[in-house]
Order: C-alpha cells, then sequence, then structure tokens
C-alpha cells in the first residue's frame, strides 16, 4: 500500500471499497474473474501492490509522512474490516523491516489507485 501526501480519508474509502469487490476468482463453473473476495473463503494472495511510479530507486519525495500515513493505513484496515471478515484481514508492522515471500497467481498485476478513479492491469 502506498500514500501520497496529499491523500484523504475519501481516498480510503474508494481503494478498500474496490479491493472488496473486485472479481480476481473464478466461479464454481471455472469461469475467470467472475468472484470477489467477499464470495471466497479468503485471501488467497496479495491483492493490491502500489508504487508512485517505476523507477530504478524508490522515489519518497511525494509519500505521506510516517505519523499521518499509521494513521491512514490503520483507517484503511478499519474499513476493510468493516466491510469484510475480521478475522481474516492482517497486516504487518507499520514501518518495520519485513522479510515478505510472494508467488503470484496470475498473469496480471492490479493497481488500485483512487486519483485515477479507476483500477489498473498490468501483464506480467
Amino acid at each position: 500500500m502506498g500514500l501520497h501526501h496529499e491523500d484523504k480519508e475519501s481516498d480510503l474509502q474508494y481503494c478498500a471499497k474496490r479491493l472488496l469487490a473486485i472479481k480476481l476468482w473464478e466461479n464454481e463453473n471455472g469461469a475467470p474473474w467472475r468472484q470477489h473476495v467477499k464470495q471466497k473463503a479468503g485471501f488467497r494472495n496479495t491483492l493490491c501492490q502500489s508504487i508512485h511510479a517505476i523507477r530504478y530507486l524508490p522515489d519518497y519525495k511525494l509519500a505521506m509522512k510516517n505519523v499521518q500515513a499509521k494513521e491512514m493505513y490503520n483507517k484503511f484496515l478499519d474499513m476493510l474490516r468493516d466491510g469484510y471478515d475480521q478475522a481474516k484481514i492482517f497486516d504487518g508492522k507499520f514501518g518495520e523491516m519485513m522479510d515478505v515471500g510472494l508467488v503470484n497467481d496470475g498473469p496480471v498485476t492490479l493497481v488500485i489507485d483512487s486519483r485515477e478513479g479507476m483500477i489498473g492491469s498490468q501483464l506480467g
């Protein structure tokens, strides 16, 4: 999750709503992209990863400052818990170094961006 220094609570609401409603999984007949997380047993992979820009080195100049970002991050988690199942929403330690392993399940990367007002996808 990436927070821009100008993000507001309405941006969080937009992203939480989209994240919980995006259809990523196949249905009972095997048709892809037909069911959202509320129709499945739970998250099976990382649903959203946002970056400000694709570069060789990360650029944090437009990132929200730590204290405000932590408050917004916790509000976002609360929005997800309110819209889904509290027992299935997990997070790491905000601002801490973490070793994360990821196995992508699919041919696309999705970016939910409130500034774009849409869900973008990228093959690969």
